[in-house]
C-alpha cells in the first residue's frame, strides 16, 4: 500500500509558489553564464552585476537560476577586468566615465597572467543619491555600501534621503520600491533598484546604462 502525505505535498507546493512571488520574473543580459561579457541580472529582489576578484583572477557571473539570481565563480586565465574575463591579454590603458585606469596584461609559456590596475577613484565625480527607509532590511545592508563609497571617492556628493511621499525626489526620480540609488553626472543618470554589493556597485555607477526616465 502506498500512502501519501498530501499535508506535506500541499506544504511543498505552497513553498514553490511563495518563491516565485518573492523572486519574480529573472533576466539576465548576457544571457546565462557568458563569462566573455558584462551582464547584469535582475529578479524580484533586485539587480547583481559580474564583478572581477581583488586580485583580477576570478570572475563572479550572476544568471537566472530557480530562485532568481545566483552567483557562480570561474578562474580567468588570462585575468579578470570590468566584470568579464579577458580572451586576448594586451596593454591597455583606458580612460572611462572619468574613471582612468592602466592596466598592463602579459603572459608567458612558463608563468600566468600578471595584472597591474591603478584606479584614480577621485577622478569619479557626480552626485549620489540613496532612497532609504529605517523599517527596510535591504536599505540597512546597502548604507555601509554607500558609506565606503562615500569614503572611497571624495568627488562623489552623496545625500541620503528618507523616501517619503511628500519628497519632491522621491516623485522624480520615481521611487516606488526601497532602497533606490541615483547616480547624477552630466550627460547621465543611473538608477538602480534594489541592493547592490560593493563592487557591483561601482560597475553599475560606471558601466550602466543611463536611465531615460
Amino acid at each position: 500500500m502506498v500512502t501519501i502525505n498530501f499535508k506535506g505535498v500541499s506544504i511543498l507546493i505552497l513553498f514553490i509558489l511563495l518563491a516565485g512571488l518573492v523572486y519574480g520574473e529573472c533576466s539576465d543580459t548576457d544571457n546565462g553564464k557568458d563569462y566573455s561579457k558584462f551582464g547584469k541580472c535582475t529578479d524580484g529582489i533586485g539587480e547583481k552585476a559580474d564583478y572581477c576578484s581583488a586580485d583580477l583572477t576570478i570572475l563572479v557571473e550572476y544568471s537566472c537560476g530557480s530562485n532568481g539570481c545566483v552567483a557562480s565563480s570561474s578562474n580567468c586565465p588570462n585575468g579578470c577586468l570590468f566584470g568579464r574575463c579577458i580572451n586576448n591579454p594586451v596593454f591597455v590603458p583606458i580612460e572611462f566615465s572619468g574613471m582612468t585606469f592602466t592596466t598592463i596584461l602579459h603572459t608567458s609559456s612558463t608563468s600566468r597572467l600578471t595584472t597591474t590596475t591603478t584606479r584614480q577613484g577621485s577622478s569619479i565625480s557626480g552626485t549620489l543619491k540613496f532612497f532609504y527607509s529605517d523599517t527596510c532590511g535591504w536599505c540597512e545592508k546597502e548604507k555601509p555600501v554607500i558609506s565606503q563609497v562615500e569614503a572611497e571617492y571624495p568627488n562623489i556628493v552623496v545625500e541620503r534621503i528618507y523616501a517619503s511621499s511628500g519628497n519632491a525626489d522621491v516623485q522624480k526620480y520615481q521611487v516606488t520600491g526601497i532602497p533606490v540609488s541615483v547616480f547624477i553626472q552630466p550627460g547621465c543618470t543611473r538608477r538602480q533598484v534594489g541592493y547592490l554589493e560593493y563592487n557591483s556597485f561601482i560597475n553599475w555607477m560606471t558601466l550602466g546604462s543611463c536611465w531615460s526616465g
